[in-house]
């Protein structure tokens, strides 16, 4: 049977409406999914901002029982080493010696793992101290020297930021160190405008930003979910002076 004119037209006209009330219900679908999968990361995004505090708030009781409660102890073995040495015999006045420089080496040990695992002049005097005093423990003049300059109001950012930056300075530098060959380093923080500009050059051997395992000794997967845990972000690449380039920005209120 021959379809006259308007039959077609009405076939053709509701292959059309039906395909493009597919195409609405293929883009409300989409929609759909997108606030879903949106959703999603931003519970996920909460969760990993909850798991870095969570881990800051250990660090730090950590490093309190490190510096409060062995601390104390080894003062006190301090103590207890200086009155035998006094009542020895010449014989033992040299070993009782050598256990108190080695009270004394363990001390210091005590103290910088305290120092690593949260710095207290971090919360005490501010980003801007505390990367100084960060920047002098890691230059080790004359085969590496790290500079440090900033520019803007630290004093404005608060606690979770403050950490973040620290760490991404610290990791970065930790990892200059170990793995880059670089004889120097800069750091360089802005805040202008509700952001913290934040850049790690060094001139050492640089990396491929491409390679984010172990192997290539940076631990640039782990930086980048703890800046984007608190909005941020981190791009990596190559210093002007040919090593590897850290930039990290992060809003804050």
């Amino acid at each position: 049977m021959q379809l006259r004119p308007e039959m077609v037209v009405l076939v053709g006209s509701g292959a059309i409406a039906g395909l493009f009330g597919w195409i609405a219900w293929l883009r409300l679908r989409v929609r759909t999914l997108s606030a879903r999968l949106e959703e999603r990361q931003t519970k996920l995004r909460a969760f990993a901002f909850e798991l870095i505090r969570a881990e800051e708030d250990e660090r730090a009781r950590v490093a309190r029982e490190l510096h409060d409660g062995l601390g104390q102890m080894i003062t006190a073995i301090h103590l207890s080493l200086e009155t035998l040495r006094q009542a020895a015999p010449p014989e033992l006045v040299a070993r009782i010696e050598d256990a108190g420089t080695l009270a004394s080496q363990v001390g210091t040990e005590v103290r910088r793992m305290s120092h690593e695992l949260r710095p207290a002049i971090l919360d005490e005097l501010g980003l801007a101290d505390a990367l100084a005093a960060l920047v002098r423990r890691m230059s080790r003049p004359p085969s590496f020297v790290v500079t440090l300059s900033t520019t803007g109001n630290l004093i404005v950012l608060d606690g979770d930021v403050r950490t973040t930056c620290y760490r991404v300075v610290q990791e970065t530098l930790t990892n200059v160190v170990r793995h880059s060959g670089a004889s120097q380093a800069h750091v360089e923080v802005t805040v202008r405008e509700g952001l913290v500009h934040l850049e790690v050059a060094d001139d050492g051997r640089g990396f491929d930003p491409k390679q984010k395992g172990e192997g290539s000794g940076f631990g640039l997967t782990g930086l980048s979910e703890r800046v984007a845990a608190i909005g941020g972000t981190v791009s990596f690449g190559r210093s002007p002076s040919g090593g590897a380039l850290v930039r990290t920005e992060i809003p804050f209120s």
